[in-house]
């Protein structure tokens, strides 16, 4: 057993583990994955509660050390892994960019809509307004013709009567006949 290797740079198994072990302060213990340098995607099993209480310090290999090339291969590995990881970073962050220009220029056409429909609503409220003007004017008009008509239709009723009755008497009937 090794303890003076034990890191915390690890991840601990998602499988059940056919080891079945219990640790120096009696609970059961957990596999776990390496993620150091010099022993890279090495298994190992601890204490389940070494974050907890470092107290108990179990720690045993499952995996045999690599070889010197096992090793070289899986150090490229993991910094083919860093890599990748950075590049989705990088990526992530450019994505987030263009999101942020796309939203922003989405708010500056929708301003703009807006201010175009704000200003047509202006100007049909203008026309509303106009065209209740013109239907008042208009309306106005109707009723003084329709006045004047009366007081038209009044006077010829009068001349009417009036040149009937003159008619009789002489007077008026020669001033309208000729």
């Amino acid at each position: 057993m090794d303890s003076s290797l034990a890191t915390s740079a690890s991840t601990e198994s998602g499988a059940t583990s056919s080891i079945q072990r219990l640790c120096f302060c009696g609970q059961p213990t957990i596999v776990r994955t390496a993620h150091t340098t010099t022993n890279f995607g090495r298994r190992f099993i601890g204490c389940e509660n070494w974050k907890i209480n470092g107290e108990c310090g179990f720690f045993e290999w499952v995996d045999p050390k690599l070889c010197e090339h096992g090793r070289r291969v899986a150090n490229r590995l993991r910094q083919r892994h860093e890599n990748l990881v950075a590049e989705a970073k990088r990526c992530e962050t450019l994505v987030q960019v263009e999101v942020e220009k796309a939203k922003a220029e989405m708010a500056k056409e929708l301003a703009k809509v807006k201010a175009e429909f704000d200003n047509e609503i202006v100007r049909y409220r203008k026309e509303i307004e106009i065209g209740g003007i013109k239907l008042h004017a208009t309306k106005k008009n109707y009723e003084t013709m329709l006045v004047c008509s009366w007081i038209f239709c009044a006077f010829c009723m009068f001349l009417v009567l009036y040149s009937y009755k003159g008619s009789r008497d002489g007077i008026v009937g020669r001033m309208i006949l000729p």
